[in-house]
């Protein structure tokens, strides 16, 4: 079901254009890593460059456990997919 959900959202937020290229968590080719590398590059720009570089990191992973799944479910079907 998961895996289900998780292919209608990702195409759901490609056809609206919804992702910014930024953004790494859920997508596929996109790694950690490359994540950390990207920010070591912009923040080695800025600072070259003279300017400031403010980050911030936000962990979600708790979050996700109070989530009502059916009502999640019930809006994704509704939004995204009939078919979910």
């Amino acid at each position: 079901m998961e895996k289900i959900i998780k292919k209608a959202l990702m195409q759901f937020l490609k056809q609206n254009q919804l992702l910014s290229d930024a953004q790494h968590g859920i997508r596929s080719g996109r790694s950690c890593l490359m994540n950390l590398l990207l920010s070591l590059e912009h923040w080695t720009k800025a600072r070259d460059e003279g300017n400031m570089m403010h980050a911030i990191y936000i962990d979600l992973e708790k979050a996700f456990e109070s989530v009502p799944y059916q009502r999640l479910l019930h809006n994704l079907t509704k939004t995204i997919c009939g078919c979910i």
